[in-house]
């Protein structure tokens, strides 16, 4: 048994798919599969149910996962601290995928022309994905959104343990409905979850965690959805909005330039704000904290 093959089981139960945690790992579903049967035969049991989809854990494989998820906490709670005292600086920041419309790309270039013998790698996700690498330790920082609902009572990121971290709130913004300039809704100054139940919806899958409020919304107001297509680009949904196939769910702050499209506010509001999150390990770190400077001083500019 080894710290992989933890690593290959733990990210199985949270994608509750082969294929997708193989994805995660950068290795094919083979290799993972025969991670899963070497461990499987170490410990002569069968830890996940494989007659249903998506698979479930077996009742050993739920008492296993409890201790696989303290193992692995401790293994990369010790990789971050043996890290402090090596030459090898490095930095793994992890980001939502709009890091484009976010403006990051020149400070990101910025920092790693200032300080080149700093090794910083990039990767983006949704916040999901982001917060669990951030638990796992395969990233250290990340910018996230954390999705509110209209009653404030629930977020994206509740469950998840953040006393492991130093977060910064970078912007605070709500999600508006992106309608078609000809659409009559667009001429509204304000629309209820109500108001949009005849429309085709277009919308992120169900991987984003917007999805599942927005959808909560709607049964909130006992309103049926009419959802015509998702996608996970926002360039896409913008450019559908304009052709007026339906209406999408975007921050008011991004961009829409070039489209012929109009914002208009929902209530009860979905609010988002993005967070920064350090993990504490590294904190303290000169590079590492140069680069928390530059994140914020961009959010600053940007606010101003």
């Amino acid at each position: 048994m080894n710290f992989f093959q933890l690593e290959c089981f733990a990210a199985i139960v949270r994608t509750k798919s082969f294929s997708e945690a193989a994805h995660i790992l950068y290795i094919s579903q083979s290799s993972i599969s025969k991670h899963i049967a070497k461990l499987e035969e170490e410990l002569h049991l069968q830890l996940f149910n494989r007659t249903k989809l998506p698979f479930e854990l077996t009742e050993p494989g739920e008492r296993f996962y409890a201790h696989v998820q303290n193992l692995l906490a401790e293994y990369n709670s010790m990789k971050a601290t043996m890290q402090r005292y090596s030459d090898d600086i490095s930095i793994q920041f992890g980001c939502i995928e709009n890091i484009g419309r976010m403006g990051l790309a020149a400070p990101l270039g910025h920092f790693m022309s200032t300080h080149p013998n700093v090794q910083l790698s990039v990767k983006l996700d949704h916040t999901w994905n982001l917060m669990e690498q951030l638990r796992d330790g395969t990233i250290n920082l990340a910018i996230i959104n954390q999705v509110i609902s209209g009653d404030g009572s629930r977020t994206n990121i509740d469950g998840y343990n953040l006393s492991s971290y130093d977060y910064y709130s970078l912007n605070d913004d709500q999600y508006y409905a992106i309608i078609n300039r000809e659409n009559p809704l667009a001429r509204r100054q304000q629309l209820t979850w109500s108001d949009l139940k005849d429309e085709p919806l277009l919308m992120f899958d169900e991987s984003y965690s917007l999805s599942h409020f927005i959808r909560q919304e709607f049964q909130n107001a006992a309103a049926d959805i009419k959802v015509a297509f998702e996608c996970n680009v926002v360039d896409n949904l913008l450019g559908l909005v304009s052709s007026n196939t339906g209406v999408a769910f975007l921050p008011n702050s991004i961009s829409k330039a070039g489209f012929s499209v109009c914002s208009v506010p929902i209530t009860p509001s979905i609010r988002r704000k993005q967070l920064f999150f350090v993990s504490k390990s590294i904190a303290a770190r000169k590079s590492v904290m140069e680069f928390v400077q530059v994140i914020l001083k961009h959010y600053a500019k940007e606010s101003t």
